[in-house]
């Protein structure tokens, strides 16, 4: 569905930020992408977009080359973004405005009760908490029924409370719409809880370090053992690619990580 291949990322300044990434992403997959600073997640998530150009290989969509922003792929930004004069039920509708008002209305009353906001409809922006403002940026990009969700670090200004009602609300969304989700993260334990798969990635330049297959079911139990399972795993991976001069960054990966249980 989503499928990356030998995508490679140099900047004017020479800054090389990916090389050589080879993804493959299924239909209703979600993914999660975690790494440390300057190891081109962010780099990773506008080649998707559209919103830059790769100086190699090449990233599809059913078959289709992404060259520029897609109507296939949503972006939700680490900010809400909320256009301030327009209502809530307004921001959510502001990408569907060519449907019927009918069909307009229909999508907006359904997101508003799949993310706990039903009833708000009429009310700005500024009458948001944090929380509920990503909900509503989330809710924006998911109405107009994009193949490809991406999420950059959206919930990492809020508190962990209200983190983790949102991750409950997300998988919602989710399975309301069922769009393929690929999320940036520092957080391995939101990694872990949302994702059906976790890429670790390594820095300077930017490549695939690990890839952690999450088996357990949702909803998941942070408690549970299997989730501290994959955490550490995922810590694992992220401790090594933070040492500099690793080689075989991947076998050393396999061979430490059952320490960590």
């Amino acid at each position: 569905m989503l499928s990356i291949r030998a995508l490679s990322k140099t900047y004017a300044n020479g800054i090389n930020a990916l090389a050589g990434l080879n993804i493959d992403i299924q239909q209703g997959e979600i993914v999660a992408v975690v790494g440390g600073s300057g190891c081109g997640k962010s780099t990773l998530l506008r080649l998707i977009a559209g919103l830059d150009l790769p100086s190699e290989g090449q990233i599809r969509v059913d078959g289709e080359a992404v060259t520029a922003p897609h109507p296939a792929i949503g972006l939700v930004f680490q900010e809400p973004r909320l256009l301030p004069w327009l209502t809530v039920g307004k921001n959510i509708a502001f990408g569907i405005d060519q449907l019927p008002p009918d069909e307009q209305r229909r999508r907006v009353a359904q997101a508003l009760v799949l993310i706990g906001l039903e009833g708000y409809e009429k009310r700005l922006p500024k009458e948001l908490s944090g929380g509920q403002s990503q909900r509503v940026a989330i809710a924006r990009a998911l109405v107009a029924k994009p193949k490809v969700l991406l999420l950059d670090e959206p919930f990492s200004a809020l508190d962990p409370v209200t983190r983790q009602e949102l991750h409950g609300q997300m998988i919602a969304l989710w399975k309301a719409y069922r769009p393929t989700l690929v999320m940036v993260t520092h957080d391995a334990d939101e990694a872990v809880a949302l994702a059906d798969r976790v890429i670790v990635m390594a820095p300077k330049p930017g490549r695939i370090a690990d890839e952690i297959l999450i088996v357990s079911g949702r909803p998941r139990d942070h408690l549970d053992d299997s989730f501290g399972m994959a955490r550490r795993r995922v810590l694992s991976a992220l401790d090594l690619t933070m040492k500099p001069g690793e080689s075989r960054l991947n076998d050393k990966i396999a061979a430490g990580a059952g320490s960590w249980w």
